[in-house]
């Protein structure tokens, strides 16, 4: 098969995204090739981009479907038309559900790659309102190639005995967006006097990236973690609009989470579960890192005191949790079954998850053919050159260099400005006036 990949590929964003695209382009057994022209052009797609010399397209969660800066109206007729195969990848499904449904719908989407649990998928995507297309359950990420090949350090080479990086997400993320800044907060509180050595922070300027990313997992003897995700599903945007305006008006220090949370969302909280593994456990195990969680699901994949070491969210283990850090076997036997478990065995590798993918594309491709569908019109030789000449060149993560923060801001500020502008900026920046 011939599979289009519509997606936003740059080095700004997190390795994780760049990660999930290359897997696509490397292990898929059908010829994938990407198109990351979109935001640049107001979500158009290029009158040369003739969709019909593929037989399968698909939007790639880089590109919201629900937002017509990523894909505009025209680009979803356009794809409305098309009669091959269509799939969506999402993420961060927990705002502008209606609008996403809604993207589904106008497309024509045959398959829908979701990160919603199983049990949670018919709530949110219900058969009959997306279309009838068929909803996958997929994680928000597996273990990274290239930290296969980054060599550990020895637990007493390690500089730090516990690391972490997270940020404050905004109040309507409920208690999992919460949990995610609280747990650097309460752990430094309560370890303050237990001897140990940390870099932990949840403040923007702190965050790490790339490489300097990599080199602060190897030399921690741990890291702490909470379950990805967040407890509060915003259908309709109305939520997350409305206590965003009341964050900003009435500032930090005025603002009250318990009351805005008891007049916004309180009756919405964990009536969907969302909690998910978030990459940074596949991350921290490829480089043999103890993970320190708080007690969770994490969508099923591991289990405490076999592969991390749990931590309760009133830190009432505490004393027991820094006991068994600082025990070199303990340590070592929860680094050893993790990293054997889980990435050795190659059972979330992104290998596995394109497999996945393949089987559900030809699944779909055949039930097309069964139903009459048309078939690729012509090798598209022209259209192939013409992607792989706009294009930009394929990037792996762990990048060797770490871009500056003012590069970052620019890429960022680019990305959502319109065409004309972005242009503009450009050649200032190429001093063309």
């Amino acid at each position: 098969m011939k599979v289009l990949l519509l997606c936003d590929y740059r080095w700004s964003h997190a390795p994780t995204i760049t990660d999930h695209i290359n897997s696509l382009l490397r292990y898929s057994e059908n010829s994938v090739y990407r198109y990351s022209g979109l935001v640049e052009n107001n979500g158009d797609l290029p009158d040369w981009l003739n969709l019909d010399v593929f037989d399968a397209v698909i939007v790639h969660y880089s590109i919201f479907v629900a937002v017509e800066h990523y894909l505009s109206d025209k680009s979803k007729a356009r794809l409305a038309q098309y009669q091959g195969v269509k799939a969506v990848f999402l993420q961060d499904e927990y705002r502008f559900v209606n609008k996403s449904i809604e993207g589904i719908n106008t497309v024509g989407a045959d398959i829908i790659f979701t990160c919603v649990p199983e049990k949670g998928i018919p709530q949110v995507y219900p058969p009959e309102q997306v279309g009838g297309a068929k909803a996958v359950n997929v994680l928000t990420g597996y273990v990274s190639d290239a930290l296969k090949n980054v060599p550990p350090k020895e637990l007493g080479e390690r500089k730090y005995d516990v690391s972490y990086r997270g940020r404050k997400y905004p109040a309507w993320h409920g208690r999992l967006g919460r949990e995610k800044w609280e747990i650097a907060k309460q752990f430094k509180k309560k370890t303050r006097w237990k001897g140990l050595k940390t870099n932990i922070s949840y403040r923007e300027k702190d965050r790490v990236h790339g490489a300097n990313w990599v080199e602060l997992i190897r030399n921690s003897r741990s890291v702490l973690g909470v379950e990805s995700g967040a407890s509060v599903f915003d259908f309709t945007g109305e939520i997350s609009t409305s206590v965003e305006t009341i964050s900003y008006l009435l500032g930090e220090k005025r603002f009250d989470y318990d009351r805005v949370r008891e007049d916004y969302f309180a009756d919405l909280e964990d009536k969907i579960g969302l909690e998910q593994i978030s990459p940074r456990v596949f991350e921290a195990i490829s480089l043999r890192t103890l993970c320190i969680l708080y007690e969770g699901d994490y969508s099923g994949v591991v289990k405490e005191n076999e592969h991390y070491l749990p931590l309760k969210k009133d830190f009432s283990n505490i004393d027991e949790v820094c006991k068994k850090l600082k025990d070199d076997y303990y340590v070592t036997e929860i680094v050893k079954n993790a990293y054997v478990e889980l990435v050795h065995s190659e059972k979330y590798s992104n290998q596995s998850f394109v497999k996945l993918f393949d089987a559900e594309l030809s699944a779909a491709q055949a039930k097309k053919v069964l139903a009459g569908g048309t078939k690729r019109k012509g090798l598209g030789g022209r259209v192939i050159a013409e992607l792989e000449k706009s294009n930009p060149p394929i990037m792996q993560f762990p990048y060797s260099y770490a871009p500056s923060r003012a590069a970052g801001m620019v890429a960022r500020a680019r990305s959502v400005l319109p065409q004309g502008l972005n242009i503009k900026l450009k050649n200032l920046i190429r001093g063309n006036g």
